[in-house]
C-alpha cells in the first residue's frame, strides 16, 4: 500500500490530466475489485461521465464525477 505523500503525488499529477475529460471506458483486469454494481454495470454508468475534481481523501484518490458519481480509488502498489 502507498504512502501518503505517494497518493498525493499521484493526485497532484493526475488531476491537469484528466479534470475536464469524459470517461470513454472501462476495462479491469481483476472483476473481483467491482462489488457492486457489477463490473459491466459499472462500465455503463461511468462511460460518457465528465471528471469534475482529483482530490485525496486519505490513502484514497477520489474522483468527482458529473452526474453527482464519486469514484473512490484505493491505490495498489506493490
Amino acid at each position: 500500500m502507498p504512502e501518503l505523500p505517494e497518493v498525493e503525488t499521484i493526485a497532484r499529477e493526475l488531476a491537469p490530466r484528466v479534470v475536464g475529460r469524459s470517461i470513454t471506458g472501462f476495462h479491469t483486469d481483476w472483476p473481483r475489485a467491482i462489488r457492486h454494481p457489477s463490473p459491466e454495470s459499472f462500465a455503463a454508468a461511468v462511460a460518457g461521465r465528465e471528471v469534475l475534481e482529483v482530490a485525496r481523501r486519505a490513502k484514497w484518490l477520489v474522483l468527482t464525477l458529473s452526474g453527482a458519481l464519486v469514484l473512490a480509488i484505493q491505490v495498489k502498489m506493490t
